[in-house]
């Protein structure tokens, strides 16, 4: 088990870091979040909840789709970029499947935790 960590702070180290990556995930959140309010009209924003969890939300989609890459680019990697975690045997494809299993857990029990999405419709007038 604590091997399993080590090695997915191998891989989160050199290919997600992590802070970078959250801050990455609410930027995008945000830019996304006040163009639909602009376009609805809305002025009054108040963060909550809501929104930490639906920037988490884009965080943990952005990690998905990195585990996703290297796993379609695994061949390639192998030769090409033999230094990179998965192809250097530092990181097995079981640990990132076990984990990016666990992150989109996580992330669905977060979202469909009640009240906790944002729901546009309820302030639109």
């Amino acid at each position: 088990m604590f091997a399993a960590l080590k090695r997915l702070n191998i891989y989160q180290k050199e290919m997600y870091p992590i802070i970078s990556r959250l801050l990455l995930g609410y930027l995008v959140f945000g830019e996304i979040y006040f163009i639909i309010l602009l376009n609805h009209g809305i002025i009054d924003v108040k963060f909550g909840i809501q929104e930490l969890v639906c920037g988490f939300t884009v965080f943990s989609f952005l990690f998905w789709l990195r585990i996703a890459d290297d796993f379609k680019d695994y061949e390639l990697d192998c030769r090409l970029f033999k230094e990179r975690p998965l192809p250097s045997g530092r990181v097995t494809k079981k640990d990132l499947g076990i984990f990016i299993t666990i992150l989109i857990a996580i992330t669905l029990v977060l979202r469909e935790y009640p009240k906790v999405c944002v729901n546009l419709q309820t302030d639109v007038r």
